[in-house]
């Protein structure tokens, strides 16, 4: 096990019957906020409803007894586009529209909504308004990217 990438990273599990039904990872975060993050987290098609809720409790525990201010969920994508925050000049409107679209209706592709219902089951203190930039502005192959990372479809194979 690298000791450094412990200090990064830290997994906590759910097991039934000695197999893992799902898991948690975290990552450190920095800056005003700084403290872990809920990065990724599987789990099994079926598993007890609030096994992912206990995993998350757990790793609270143990971050709160280690002296750690913070838990940051991160962000989520595809939701939450305000019209407050969304009037740079140089914003690209069809992408504005689509992604709306895509909160509203695209469920099926990344449940973002489901997201943000976990994550604000939490009670966060602070929610802040995170957006996305395109060096020389937005093409459509930029939101084929964001597609692929956040795995809502499938890239080409390499």
């Amino acid at each position: 096990i690298d000791p450094v990438a412990c200090e990064q990273r830290r997994i906590f599990a759910a097991y039934q019957e000695s197999r893992m039904i799902g898991f948690i990872s975290y990552t450190r975060s920095y800056g005003r906020f700084a403290g872990w993050m809920h990065d990724l987290s599987r789990r099994e098609r079926v598993v007890p409803p609030g096994v992912m809720e206990l995993v998350n409790s757990v790793a609270i525990e143990r971050f709160r007894s280690e002296g750690i201010a913070w838990l940051n969920f991160g962000f989520t994508p595809f939701c939450g586009i305000d019209d407050e925050h969304d009037r740079a000049v140089t914003r690209s409107r069809p992408l504005s529209w689509l992604l709306r679209a895509l909160e509203r209706h695209g469920q099926r592709l990344y449940p973002a909504l489901d997201q943000v219902a976990y994550k604000r089951k939490w009670q966060p203190m602070v929610e802040t308004p995170e957006y996305v930039a395109f060096h020389g502005g937005f093409r459509w192959a930029h939101l084929l990217g964001i597609l692929q990372i956040t795995r809502s479809v499938r890239g080409r194979r390499r």
